[in-house]
């Protein structure tokens, strides 16, 4: 995607004004990736991409409250099945809060310029993530750690963190050993 130069420029600001960030955010996940480490892992997004990830990026998704972390499942089964019915394949599943802690932080989900703003709603449309990847890629090289976005689904807010750019520690699940503990009490016995 290519920015106009007020786009360019107004991003090149936000990414050298950049602040630290501390948050909780939720994150929905299916039976298979239950273990809490497999849920900040980035190994998933590292595979496949995501919105504002591009492939080979390892980075962990989060929305900013629990009700857009539904939307946002129910988004994405619309948009690979063409139906929002619910796969009961994906079910159980269980939404763990995470904590987030980063230095460079990216605010773009709201508050914008209207030449940014539209490049940034353009690359929030469900669908093909290629822009949004494309755009991503000049505030991963520069260090960004966190990116804070407006949710497709039209409701709530999503954050997604770079793994790779972001301290060791930067996300954590909250209450993991508890949370270990019982999956293994449940599982054993």
């Amino acid at each position: 995607m290519n920015l106009s130069l007020d786009a360019r420029e107004q991003l090149d600001y936000r990414i050298t004004h950049a602040q630290p960030l501390e948050a909780t955010v939720f994150r929905s996940v299916a039976y298979q990736y239950f273990h809490p480490d497999d849920v900040i892992s980035g190994e998933g997004t590292r595979r496949y991409g995501g919105r504002f990830v591009p492939i080979g990026v390892s980075a962990v998704f989060g929305s900013v409250d629990e009700s857009t972390a539904v939307q946002e499942v129910r988004a994405r089964q619309l948009m690979l099945k063409g139906n929002s019915e619910i796969d009961f394949l994906e079910y159980p599943r269980m939404t763990y809060a995470l904590n987030i802690k980063t230095d460079k932080h990216l605010d773009l989900s709201g508050g914008l310029p209207s030449d940014l703003d539209s490049v940034i709603t353009a690359c929030s449309q469900p669908g093909d993530h290629s822009a949004s990847q494309q755009v991503a890629d000049s505030w991963i090289s520069e260090g960004i750690e966190s990116l804070m976005f407006r949710s497709a689904t039209g409701h709530g807010k999503n954050l997604v963190v770079y793994l790779s750019n972001a301290p060791e520690g930067s996300v954590t699940v909250i209450n993991r050993d508890r949370l270990l503990s019982e999956l293994h009490q449940r599982l054993v016995g």
